[in-house]
């Protein structure tokens, strides 16, 4: 320690100091403490108005020595070595308020953060860049070249809301997401269903649960084009397979194909409806092949014949040109018949004859009548004239048999009819009987049937000779 100088009025203990003694105390005092210089010896005296300013003439401070201030104010300039720090730190701070205070412009040069910017709320930002109290916007690594833009969701390792009260969405860019470049991304108010709902790439486009109308606003369906659909080279398949039947395509002027899995348990063409019962038209421009059967007018495609392989299954078929087989065509009646006028109302199983007075034919009334001509048919298997297009049926015509198996009214006026006996008219109106030796031209079949009495109903072959 610094050797101390002599007190100006030394006392001991206990001893009364005179006022005189005091007040020299107090001047030597602040004489010592003006000329102090805080090197341990005396020094050149401070003003006194530096003293009542607190102050310290730096010049004076030992260059070696630390000093700790809580307050500094610097009211020249303040250097390190030969550079001004007051004047650049100014500078910088007058450049950077300029920037950011302005209200309108642009920053000049470059502006880094390496951390996180809020723009437009003052809550701490959640990603890169947050505009804001919920929009996000961030970016992955170098090495990740991935790019998010969300609201109330950010992605940060996982993925997190911003407001844990809301629900959240987000736009994921990759271009590496192996085609799915684009994916839309949501996360429902209580932070459950983290999902995509849509993807659009280069490779894959989905869209999972919304409906998606192409020319309308408010689609009726999952896809809902208002317009055409072209497609080249490609399959509709219908994967749906508890889907059932809805009618949406029975509406006036719709049409509709369905895969139903319900009552129909089929693949349904539903022509443009027309509104009435039944009031469907489709219609088919080019050649259609059918791997399978065809059932039409409500009837399985199914073949009801047993040993057929089947083909098309319907109730009537109308041609306006030639009917043709390879094989064969079969019936389920046993006759050939073609339509006459009469001039007489007349009954199946009737033998008639040619009317030798008018056009049209009558029971026969003769025995072996040259006029003859059959027997009328009760469903004959296959009928010639009968084009409604030609001729509009009317009550006076009836269906003759020409050939084959057909019921026929006999009569014993002739004897027993025996099983193959030749037959021709009776004199009883429109019955047969054994012919004997009838003339040529009045024989009309021959009895399948045995017949012993005096009028009844036999089957017979008919053929005219």
């Amino acid at each position: 320690m610094a050797e101390r100088p002599d007190p100006y009025v030394k006392r001991s203990a206990g001893d009364i100091i005179r006022a005189d003694d005091w007040n020299e105390a107090q001047i030597q005092a602040r004489e010592a403490l003006a000329s102090h210089d805080h090197g341990g010896g005396n020094g050149t005296p401070i003003p006194r108005e530096g003293i009542r300013e607190k102050a310290i003439d730096g010049s004076r401070i030992d260059p070696g020595a630390s000093v700790t201030l809580q307050n500094l104010e610097v009211r020249g300039s303040l250097k390190l070595s030969t550079h001004d720090l007051a004047t650049q730190i100014n500078d910088i701070l007058t450049s950077l308020g300029n920037a950011l205070g302005r209200s309108g412009g642009a920053i000049q040069g470059s502006l880094s953060i390496s951390e996180r910017l809020t723009l437009g709320s003052e809550r701490p930002p959640s990603s890169r860049l947050q505009l804001g109290n919920l929009t996000t916007i961030d970016a992955g690594s170098r090495n990740e070249a991935w790019t998010n833009l969300g609201s109330n969701a950010y992605y940060d390792g996982t993925w997190k809301r911003i407001d844990s009260g809301k629900a959240g969405v987000n736009l994921h860019m990759n271009p590496d997401a192996d085609g799915q470049e684009f994916r839309f991304l949501r996360v429902e108010a209580d932070g459950s269903n983290l999902r995509n709902v849509a993807t659009l790439g280069s490779k894959i486009c989905a869209i999972t649960e919304a409906s998606l109308g192409i020319g309308t606003s408010a689609p009726a369906g999952r896809l809902d084009v208002r317009g055409a659909i072209h497609a080249g080279g490609s399959d509709l398949y219908f994967t749906e397979t508890t889907h059932r039947h809805t009618g949406f395509g029975n509406r006036t002027g719709y049409a509709a194909l369905e895969n139903d899995g319900g009552d129909y348990n089929a693949l349904m063409i539903l022509g443009r409806s027309t509104g009435g019962p039944l009031g469907r038209v489709v219609k088919i421009w080019d050649n259609v092949f059918i791997a399978g059967n065809l059932g039409t007018h409500g009837y399985s495609p199914t073949p009801k014949t047993p040993g057929w392989s089947g083909g098309i299954h319907t109730y009537d078929i109308e041609a306006e040109a030639t009917i043709w087989a390879r094989n064969n065509v079969q019936t389920g009646n046993r006759d050939l018949a073609e339509n006459f006028d009469t001039v007489e109302e007349l009954e199946a199983g009737d033998v008639v004859s040619l009317d030798p007075d008018r056009s049209g034919m009558r029971r026969s009334r003769r025995s072996e009548d040259p006029l003859v001509l059959g027997v009328v048919s009760s469903q004959p298997g296959l009928l010639l004239g009968a084009d409604p297009a030609r001729r509009i049926p009317r009550p006076g015509e009836y269906p003759v048999a020409l050939s084959g198996r057909v019921p026929c009214k006999v009569s014993g006026e002739n004897g027993p009819i025996r099983r193959g006996d030749l037959l021709t008219s009776a004199s009883l109106p429109g019955h047969a009987m054994r012919a004997g030796a009838a003339p040529v031209g009045t024989t009309i079949g021959k009895a399948l049937d045995a017949f012993d009495g005096e009028q009844g109903l036999i089957d017979i072959f008919v053929f005219l000779r």
